[in-house]
């Protein structure tokens, strides 16, 4: 029996082919990992296409990882540490206390993941200094994901070098699309989409197209969407979640997902690291060429 979806909050409707569609709330199967009810896990999975579960990873380390990837972003002059962060700093007079308020403000506004007016986000594939720390890599090759990887795929799971790091900043989203397009819909790959510190309903959550896994994936439009979908779309619905660190959403390479638009004024992190069996790995150069290829994220 499927445990009850978690409070749904007003997520706001998904565009997809030039039609909107209204977004509901994910169904929460964290019971079914924490108590190791694998079989049950792996029936949903390939029931709904997904698995959200709450509290998977440490929230420490997950906090560890946003402050490095924020501290990337500053050195690279993204993050608004002057406006942004002013407003929420006071002091007294004179011009020590006015030194101290702008340090402040800089404070706040690099905790907080400002986004500098007019910057741009982008996925950091290829940004190792990003991606390859070792607080980055604590999290998207966590021990604790692997493990359940490996019970869902139902033997040793191993995961690509490259990993996908997004930055999505104000007014920002990923259209519809399914990873099959860029991996094929053949091999077995599961995703684990991490969020690097809380996602509310209006900075941009992921949300996934349920049962979309089962389309015919033989064949895509141009814009990366199973050729099946069109006829489809009436009868799949869209599913959200608001998210926190430790939280952690797992689903099938061949899910049509989008992420739905960041409303705020502060970066949406988050990465996607894509598992498969150990034994399918045909060595780093493969992987190089997919990173390369690929045009969109989640």
């Amino acid at each position: 029996m499927a445990e009850p979806s978690c409070s749904s909050p007003a997520f706001p409707a998904l565009t997809v082919l030039g039609r909107p569609f209204p977004v509901g709330q994910m169904v929460d199967s964290s019971a079914l990992i924490h108590e190791k009810r694998w079989l049950e896990a792996r029936e949903r999975l390939e029931g709904s296409g997904y698995l959200l579960v709450r509290k998977l990873l440490p929230h420490a380390p997950v906090m560890e990882c946003r402050a490095h990837i924020l501290g990337c972003l500053d050195e690279d002059g993204v993050v608004d540490t002057v406006a942004g962060g002013a407003g929420a700093v006071t002091g007294g007079a004179g011009a020590g206390a006015d030194a101290g308020a702008g340090a402040g403000a800089a404070a706040v506004g690099l905790a907080a993941g400002l986004v500098k007016p007019g910057v741009k986000g982008q996925t950091m594939s290829g940004r190792r200094t990003y991606t390859h720390h070792p607080a980055s890599l604590r999290i998207m090759e966590a021990p604790e994901i692997q493990a359940v990887m490996g019970e869902l795929l139902q033997e040793p799971a191993g995961t690509f070098d490259t990993k996908w790091l997004r930055v999505i900043g104000t007014g920002e989203s990923t259209s519809a699309h399914s990873d099959a397009f860029f991996f094929g819909p053949a091999k077995p790959i599961l995703v684990s989409w991490i969020p690097l510190g809380a996602v509310e309903a209006s900075s941009g959550p992921l949300a996934v197209c349920e049962e979309s896994h089962r389309l015919d994936h033989s064949e895509f439009r141009s814009d990366e969407i199973p050729a099946g979908y069109a006829e489809a779309a009436d009868r799949l619905v869209w599913k959200s979640a608001t998210f926190g660190p430790g939280d952690v959403l797992i689903f099938k390479n061949t899910m049509l997902h989008a992420s739905l638009v960041n409303e705020t004024g502060r970066w949406r992190l988050s990465a996607d690291v894509r598992w498969q069996p150990k034994e399918n790995f045909v060595g780093e150069r493969s992987t190089t060429l997919v990173a390369e290829g690929e045009r969109k994220g989640s």
